[in-house]
């Protein structure tokens, strides 16, 4: 069991860092919740690299594939450049266009006067990694 184990995080890890050798830019997209966090792998429980807010620009990387290039892990996750990290950001959290409705930018006096530090960014960005999105599965009467 704990051989298999090995192996699988190995295999990720190897994927991981042959994706990130041959990958080339395709296109910026934007944050679009207020904090995210960039991972070294395509793993929410993963090495975090750096956290953003919203709005931030990134440059999302892909690899050739037969005749076609495509985002690496494009199901969930996107392998994103931005300054000198490369790393792996939720799906969920990017969007094509330029973001212009986020929070920090709409109510800045606001946002500039919570003084938010590093590391507070840190734990709001962790929260919205931990959160899962979606409809509930529970049964009941919709309380």
């Amino acid at each position: 069991m704990m051989k298999k184990l090995f192996i699988i995080s190995l295999m990720i890890v190897t994927t991981s860092s042959f994706a990130k050798s041959k990958a080339k830019v395709i296109r910026v997209a934007y944050l679009q919740t207020m904090f995210a966090q960039l991972h070294q792998n395509p793993d929410r429980y993963s090495q975090i690299l750096t956290t953003f807010e919203c709005g931030h620009p990134f440059r999302v990387m892909a690899i050739k594939v037969g005749d076609k290039e495509r985002s690496v892990f494009e199901k969930d996750w996107l392998m994103i450049k931005s300054g000198g990290y490369v790393g792996y950001i939720q799906k969920e959290f990017v969007s094509d266009k330029k973001v212009r409705d986020c929070f920090n930018m709409k109510y800045s006096k606001f946002y500039d006067s919570l003084n938010l530090n590093l590391s507070e960014m840190y734990y709001w960005g962790r929260l919205y990694d931990q959160f899962n999105y979606g409809k509930s599965m529970t049964q009941g009467n919709g309380l």
